[in-house]
Order: structure tokens, then C-alpha cells, then sequence
């Protein structure tokens, strides 16, 4: 398998921070979560997004806007102080092997969707992108409004209602039960915070979808008592998944549920030094469970997600190759 720049970069991160025994997504990536071009609209997803947040936290960006050189330059705008602050992200262009034409990457997910994936493949194509911060002549970002705390509730008791999942309440210990197809959280008057209690949820939740009749993770969930291996797996995507749900709602990280989860570091440094490729098929994972339980918690109800702002109609049209999502 060909080595893509960015998923190398993330592994790299994220070990020297498990190393330093750091959870790197326990931080609070949360508040203005999206990262998206400002001349396109595309929002970066799944491993983009994951890099993207990193390379925020470390460098102390604010501003969630990224764009590539050609698109600051063909704005009139100007890179300052850039020297070695452009960060890999990777698309997939998809190609009929037929006659070897490149093809939307929305007619290829048609196709796929029709049980024809083998007349496509698809190539990775790495681009450089700049924060917003170091481009001079943008317009200021504006900073989004906060979400309630009710809302997220409402939403996340309608993914567990519309799933049939049993929530129930007591004891002193979260987890989620496969075989039960259940959640037990201790009362919530039990939490410090509405927010701990809302992460906690959250996570539980994330395990959920390893449910078989939903994203079927049923292997690592069976195991997970009894292979420590599988324990690690479940653990970081579910830890990733509720990261996911909670960045782009606003849910900061909870004290009680990162020391929990500071037990599986060694673990996890394990892991991903010996297959470095189960990190990035983790945030890959971990998009899934964003994607599912937004959808069957119908996030769209509860929450409104503005789309990012665009600079303007003909930078998009200009720069719609460097927009494609992710694959």
C-alpha cells in the first residue's frame, strides 16, 4: 500500500503525545469545530478533519477556515509568517478502470451504492493547506453561537429512543452492554456537571454502534472482555466516535471519563506502533458512528448546523477539484 503523507504525520502526532501521556483528543476540541475551505465550502472530514484539529490545537489556531496556496493567491490574499506551517491533506480522485477517465466522486459512490465497486479504483491525491490566521486580507472569522445543553439531550435521547437501545440509571459505573443492547449511566444528579454527564452519554452511545444491527463492530464487542487487544480497539473508536459527536455540538471532554481513559495509553502506543494503519482505520471508524447516530438521532431537529460562509461563487466554481470530499 502506497504511504499517504497525512495519515504518516498523524500517527507521528499522536504517538509523541500518547507518549507523553497525553490523550490528544481529550483537549476540547469542541466550540467552532468545522474545518472547512472558505472557497469552496467543502467541511474536511474523518482523518482531514483529524489532522486539521491537531495541527490547530499544537499551533493555537482559532480559525477553522484552511485553504491551499492557489486558492490565497487567486484571492488576492497574502501568506505571512508560513515558512513550514502547511499541513498534508489527502483526497481521493476516482477513475473508471475501464478507460482510466477520472469520474465525480459522487457518481462513483452511486455506482458503489449499486453493487458495482469494481469498475472504479481510486487514487490519493495530497494538497498543502494554510490556517485562515496566517492569511492576510480575509475577512475576520466570526466565532458561531453555543449549543444548550437541553438540545444536545433532546438529540442524543432521540438516537437512543429511535435505536430501541435501554438507558437506565444507577450504580456508579458507565458502560455500554451488547448483549442487552443497553446503557447504564450512573443518575445524573451523580455528575458534577450536565456536561460530564452529556460525554459520558456520548461515549456509551458511540459504543452502541458497534451494535450488528448497526455498523457491526460484534467481533471487538464479544472480545472485549476478554481480549485486552480488542478492548484498545473498541476504546479508541469509541473514544474518536464521541470526540466526532461532541466537537461539533460543543461538549467538552469530561475529567471522570479521561482518567478512565487514561489506562489504555500503553495500549493504545502498542497498537498503533505495531499497525500504524489501525489509528487512521480508527477515525475512519469513528466518522461512521458520527454519521449513523446523527442520522438516526436526527441531529437536523434539535441542532442547527450552519454551512460554512463562502467568499465567493466564482472561487468555488474555480477551486471545485480542490473540494471534493474525502472518500
Amino acid at each position: 500500500m502506497k504511504k499517504i503523507k497525512t495519515h504518516d504525520k498523524i500517527v507521528e502526532l499522536v504517538l509523541d503525545s500518547l507518549k507523553k501521556e497525553i490523550i490528544p483528543w481529550e483537549k476540547g476540541w469542541y466550540g467552532d469545530p468545522l474545518c472547512y475551505n472558505p472557497m469552496t465550502g467543502t467541511c474536511y472530514r474523518g482523518v482531514n478533519y483529524f489532522m486539521l484539529r491537531m495541527i490547530s490545537d499544537i499551533e493555537k489556531y482559532e480559525d477553522p477556515r484552511w485553504m491551499t496556496f492557489n486558492q490565497i493567491k487567486k484571492a488576492n490574499f497574502h501568506l505571512e509568517n508560513a515558512k513550514g506551517k502547511g499541513v498534508p491533506i489527502v483526497f481521493w480522485a476516482a477513475f473508471n478502470k475501464e478507460d482510466k477517465t477520472e469520474i465525480k466522486n459522487s457518481w462513483a459512490a452511486a455506482r458503489m451504492a449499486k453493487e458495482d465497486p469494481e469498475s472504479i479504483y481510486f487514487v490519493a491525491r495530497t494538497y498543502t493547506v494554510f490556517n485562515a490566521s496566517l492569511v492576510k486580507g480575509i475577512e475576520p472569522y466570526s466565532h458561531r453561537e453555543s449549543v444548550n445543553d437541553d438540545q444536545i439531550s433532546l438529540f442524543l435521547k432521540d438516537y437512543i429512543r429511535s435505536e430501541g437501545i435501554t438507558l437506565l440509571h444507577g450504580g456508579d459505573e458507565a458502560y455500554y452492554q451488547y448483549g442487552e443492547d443497553a446503557i447504564r449511566l450512573p443518575h445524573p444528579d451523580a455528575f458534577t456537571d450536565p456536561g460530564y454527564y452529556l460525554d459520558t452519554l456520548a461515549h456509551e452511545i458511540s459504543h452502541s454502534t458497534g451494535h450488528q444491527k448497526r455498523l457491526d463492530r460484534r467481533d471487538q464487542m464479544i472480545r472485549y472482555h476478554f481480549d485486552d487487544l480488542e478492548r484498545a480497539k473498541e476504546e479508541l473508536r469509541a473514544e474518536l466516535g464521541s470526540m466526532f459527536i461532541n466537537s461539533e455540538l460543543g461538549i467538552p471532554p469530561s475529567e471522570e471519563r479521561i482518567e478512565r481513559h487514561q489506562a489504555y495509553i500503553q495500549s493504545w502506543i502498542s497498537l498503533i506502533e505495531e499497525k500504524p494503519y489501525e489509528l487512521i482505520q480508527a477515525i475512519r471508524d469513528a466518522e461512521k458512528i458520527q454519521s449513523y447516530v446523527y442520522e438516526h438521532g436526527h441531529v437536523d431537529l434539535y441542532i442547527y448546523r450552519p454551512e460554512p460562509k463562502l467568499l465567493s461563487e466564482k472561487s468555488e466554481k474555480t477551486n471545485e477539484r480542490e473540494g471534493e470530499l474525502e472518500k
